[in-house]
């Protein structure tokens, strides 16, 4: 899989997405689930800036873009993307057609990097736009930012490009009209949530097309048939809040692997960091909220205060890591983006043959209430997307199906992968 469509659409505009889809789809076909489309059907309760964060975190592609359920784009839009996609830039230029309350207006708006800003030629009537939500770009660099960041009565999509100036290096510029962009001056049902219509979901039937909501399911990753695991019995001695049973996959492959030296991220109590300290480990545990009056003591943890997804901070824990035989277990804000942000940065110090564990997934099945009472109220996508965006299929990770299913309880579903080599 490789690019991910996003399209956010209300009932009463079922006319104008069945338009876009009988241009887009056929075109998704063709490339046999290498690109997906991925609708939020809404009736007027989350507002947009919700919805587009909310299919931005759903997204388990390297790449996404949007397309808005009123505009249109062209019949080789999929081709000419996934062609710029090949090189694997940050992110893809193209021009933009703009009509103003139906009409068209020239020139084109030229959308590329190389523009830093938003801005208009008042001379000639070109606008300009650096970055778009409309233009293709990495999943990863695109989650850096949030839509819901935005300030009463101001554009999401503004707020958000804002917060992805600078982040966004290469990139590749099609020399083409690639987006058909209708703007009203009436305002749209987005912008005046009172003038949204309930109306009937459009029904589309299409391998490659996906309302939100309806397939939770991870490519390539059996979960289980309940949620049992989460009522399993906790071992809770010195506040370490892990199942038995996940202890005993953490023993056995500590015992088969023999790292050195392993990178915590999420430390509460620190209870879990003593006992891999009690397996002759050395521990770095990562923690964004500093309790070390608290937190348990041994000779052989390193305690590391910072945002685990802070470059920074894993710069300092892979200089303390200093090319020893290292595992990784994953264990902080369980939220999809923070997870995949954590692979990226943390993935890399895996010694090949040890393993990075990638705890709780079984969050991604967990009911609202459920959540809710574990204090995960609000948390958007779960370690199962990042999973799938960054390990499933991924060139050098293999997932553990034989330590994962040496018992039928686990909290850290699809979560034990091991670096190959």
């Amino acid at each position: 899989m490789t690019w991910t469509i996003l399209i956010p659409t209300l009932g009463q505009r079922n006319q104008m997405l069945s338009r876009l889809l009988t241009t887009l789809l056929p075109q998704v076909e063709l490339y046999r689930g290498a690109v997906r489309v991925l609708a939020y059907y809404n009736n007027g309760s989350p507002s947009l800036a919700h919805i587009r964060q909310t299919l931005v975190e759903a997204v388990r592609t390297p790449y996404m873009s949007f397309v808005d359920d009123d505009d249109m784009v062209p019949d080789y839009f999929v081709d000419e993307t996934m062609a710029a996609l090949a090189s694997e830039p940050d992110y893809v230029g193209w021009q933009t057609q703009y009509y103003a309350d139906g009409v068209r207006r020239e020139p084109l708006i030229d959308q590329s990097l190389r523009h830093e800003r938003w801005y208009e030629d008042r001379r000639t009537g070109a606008l300009y736009r650096d970055i778009t939500h409309i233009n293709p770009m990495r999943t990863s660099i695109a989650r850096l930012a949030d839509f819901r960041r935005v300030r009463p009565g101001r554009a999401e999509d503004r707020a958000w490009v804002a917060q992805l100036r600078g982040k966004l290096r290469t990139e590749v510029y099609i020399d083409k009209i690639m987006y058909h962009y209708f703007w009203t001056s009436a305002g749209t049902s987005w912008q005046r949530p009172e003038r949204i219509q309930p109306g009937p979901r459009l029904e589309v039937d299409h391998p490659h097309f996906t309302y939100y909501g309806e397939d939770r399911e991870v490519p390539g990753i059996d979960l289980p048939a309940s949620l049992d695991a989460l009522a399993a019995n906790l071992h809770v001695q010195s506040g370490m809040l892990k199942l038995h049973s996940d202890l005993a996959r953490y023993a056995a492959i500590i015992e088969a692997t023999k790292p050195e030296v392993i990178v915590e991220t999420g430390t509460l109590t620190g209870a879990s960091a003593l006992w891999f300290a009690s397996h002759g480990l050395d521990v770095i545990t990562v923690d964004v909220d500093p309790q070390m009056p608290d937190w348990a003591q041994h000779d052989r943890i390193t305690y590391v205060v910072g945002d685990s997804a802070d470059p920074a901070v894993a710069r300092y824990v892979r200089e303390l890591v200093a090319g020893r035989r290292c595992m990784v277990s994953l264990d902080s804000d369980h939220s999809a983006a923070h997870v995949t942000r954590e692979i990226e940065l943390y993935g890399p110090l895996v010694s090949p043959g040890c393993y990075l564990v990638v705890e709780d997934g079984i969050l991604g099945h967990a009911p609202p209430s459920l959540l809710a009472q574990h204090g995960l109220r609000g948390m958007v996508g779960s370690p199962l997307d990042a999973i799938a965006a960054r390990l499933a299929g991924a060139t050098g990770w293999t997932r553990d199906l034989d330590i994962e299913q040496a018992n039928p309880v686990t909290h850290h579903v699809a979560g034990w992968w091991r670096r190959d080599g």
